[in-house]
């Protein structure tokens, strides 16, 4: 039995290497078919051993593919594209495997195996599918202009459904940096195909693929539905257009009752596909039904887990995806012990996840220093790429004793960088410094209102009076009023000072504890404006729930009776709060106040069903059990 592999190219250099090298050893003759390569692809296949053809190109990839098949002797060919390789330590159970299929009873013709996308430029996956690349030589020819397909001459292909084998084709052709060219080139073709009568069942699917790459929504979902109503049927492509058609009407928004049903069509054609489960997932949490979000999202999980089936599916990629949001949800149940393992699940599947990195951090933010760094160290190295990850994200979040550690790292192995250390003075309670380091580099000109945050609330952390005094002299207006009232100044700050003081408390938050939260706070009675409500909403973004209760019960209780009942968010604000602290007899109350005073249900039904009351509280309300008053 002899195996031959064959490939097309057209200036591959940078792949035909490695397409080569993953056979090589187990393959008796190498065909390279070339349609006019201007750089060193041709040298490499001819060192590597290949027999190179030429065929001038024709606008056609079937005809370069048969024409590559009457050069080929072997009894089974491995056809590959230039940008698709087999790891050498894989491809080894290749003639193992098919002298186990001659053997068979019945014959074979093809082998449908594992083929997964890889986005080399991001180093992830884009999505898995089934492909035949492996098949007999004779009775076997390709068709189709493009996205050309292989069929038996005499007969139907038997084809065997080698996925459930260790061996994966990589594909790197649909980076980010390609995908939008060769879906150019493609649609070029396919339309040409349309316009000669030549298209096939096929057409359809393919430029729905094309137009989707592009951003064309509209044209995919057309197309999509065209090869839908066709009922045509072909093997590992047949939940695409319905993937292609709920894709494009979410970047669309369209209306939630056309996504849901084109996403419930997918479930009932495609039971078993975790990618349907994973959109009705992402539409429950778009419509805030958090508990069935998650319930959702788990079995999406669990059938990835069990997939066998030969549909393409993207889950894979993005499972670092569904890991955060499930880690989210078990947060917003107060669940942080399973939110920590999908947070840290999530990191196992794509490191530099930020949303899950923050997630995780704000988690385990009480947990001894040394012990959460430890944790870090079992996924992040020294590397460049790491240390730029983990500065730059624990600067964002202020996580000032940690960043400690990794910047000592980073200006030991990479290069200066005064933004870091910045961050590193003021996350550490290095005021001195830090306020040094900001009014120096704006000494010749006025700083800008990131700066200016920093320069007044340094200032102020420092305790040093010259700095108030510095900062007073260099800020806006607005800030020298707020930093007058701070050293007690009797002024009346008014609502253009509103936007300062906002930005103000935004970075207080971030950086300072409770007792120095609740003193800085107290610049809100300056203004003739209520500003609990706003500084309740700044604290409650940032989950600092014990303060933006305070903030959000002030305000409710300084309401002239005018003004009462308030807003019915602030109800379900509070509410919230108090779930938040497991205060759940006080969060129920809140919660049905709010819903009774016109409050959009929402996620809300969800919250109430997972408090867990006295017995004597009736719970598990539908929507429709929450009647206004």
């Amino acid at each position: 039995m002899n195996i031959t592999l064959c490939v097309i190219t057209k200036n591959e250099e940078n792949n035909i290497g490695k397409c080569i090298a993953g056979v090589k050893d187990i393959v008796n003759e190498i065909i390279v078919i070339d349609t006019g390569s201007t750089d060193t692809t041709v040298e490499i296949a001819k060192k590597l051993g290949a027999a190179v053809y030429f065929y001038e190109w024709d606008n056609n990839f079937s005809n370069a593919r048969n024409y590559a098949l009457s050069k080929a002797t072997g009894d089974w060919i491995i056809f590959l594209d230039a940008d698709e390789y087999f790891l050498a330590n894989e491809s080894g159970i290749i003639p193992e495997l098919l002298h186990k299929i001659e053997k068979n009873e019945r014959a074979i013709d093809a082998i449908f195996l594992k083929h997964i996308s890889i986005d080399e430029i991001k180093e992830s996956i884009i999505q898995t599918n089934s492909l035949i690349r492996i098949f007999k030589r004779l009775g076997s020819l390709y068709k189709g202009a493009i996205h050309e397909s292989l069929y038996k001459v005499n007969g139907k292909l038997n084809i065997y459904n080698g996925v459930k084998h260790d061996l994966i084709i990589y594909h790197s052709g649909y980076s980010s940096d390609r995908i939008k060219d060769k879906a150019v080139r493609n649609l070029e073709l396919l339309l040409k195909e349309v316009d000669i009568k030549k298209s096939n069942e096929m057409t359809n699917l393919y430029l729905s693929d094309c137009y989707l790459a592009l951003g064309d929504g509209e044209a995919a979902i057309q197309y999509a539905e065209k090869f839908i109503d066709s009922n045509h049927f072909v093997y590992g492509f047949n939940a695409r257009p319905y993937y292609n058609i709920i894709r494009s009407m979410n970047s669309l928004n369209y209306e939630y009752s056309e996504r849901s049903e084109w996403i419930e069509k997918a479930v009932t054609k495609f039971p078993q596909h975790p990618d349907f489960q994973w959109y009705r997932g992402l539409l429950c949490l778009e419509m805030k039904q958090y508990e069935q979000a998650l319930v959702t999202f788990l079995i999406a999980i669990e059938l990835h887990s069990n997939y066998t089936d030969i549909e393409g599916k993207i889950l894979t990629g993005i499972l670092y995806e569904v890991y955060y949001f499930i880690g989210q949800l078990y947060e917003m149940k107060n669940d942080r012990l399973n939110a920590f393992e999908f947070y840290i699940k999530s990191l196992q599947e794509n490191k530099y996840e930020g949303r899950a990195f923050k997630a995780l951090i704000h988690n385990i933010k009480n947990y001894p220093t040394n012990d959460i760094i430890n944790l870090l160290n079992e996924f992040y190295n020294k590397s460049h790429e790491d240390i730029s990850f983990l500065v730059e994200n624990l600067c964002e979040i202020r996580k000032g004793d940690i960043l400690l550690y990794y910047s000592s790292i980073w200006r030991k192995r990479h290069m200066k960088s005064d933004n870091i250390t910045f961050y590193t003075l003021y996350l550490n309670g290095k005021f001195d410094e830090s306020f040094k380091m900001l009014t120096n580099s704006s000494q010749d000109e006025t700083p800008n209102g990131v700066a200016q945050v920093y320069i007044v609330l340094t200032a102020i952390l420092s305790c040093n009076d010259k700095y108030i005094i510095h900062a007073r002299n260099i800020v806006d207006d607005s800030y020298k009023r707020i930093l007058d009232v701070y050293i007690g100044h009797k002024l009346v700050l008014s609502d253009r000072d509103i936007p300062s003081f906002i930005g103000l408390f935004s970075e207080i938050v971030l950086v300072c504890n409770n007792v120095q939260i609740k003193e800085l706070s107290g610049i809100k009675h300056y203004f003739k404006t209520n500003m609990s409500l706003l500084l309740g909403t700044i604290l409650l973004n940032n989950q600092n729930y014990e303060l933006a209760l305070s903030e959000f019960l002030n305000y409710l209780q300084h309401l002239d009776k005018h003004q009462f009942p308030a807003d019915a968010s602030l109800f379900y604000n509070i509410g919230l709060c108090y779930f938040k602290l497991n205060l759940y007899q006080d969060a129920y109350e809140f919660f049905i106040y709010a819903f009774n005073n016109g409050y959009d249900l929402g996620g809300g039904i969800d919250y109430i069903n997972w408090i867990n009351v006295d017995s004597s509280v009736k719970i598990g309300f539908s929507q429709n059990s929450l009647g206004g008053d």
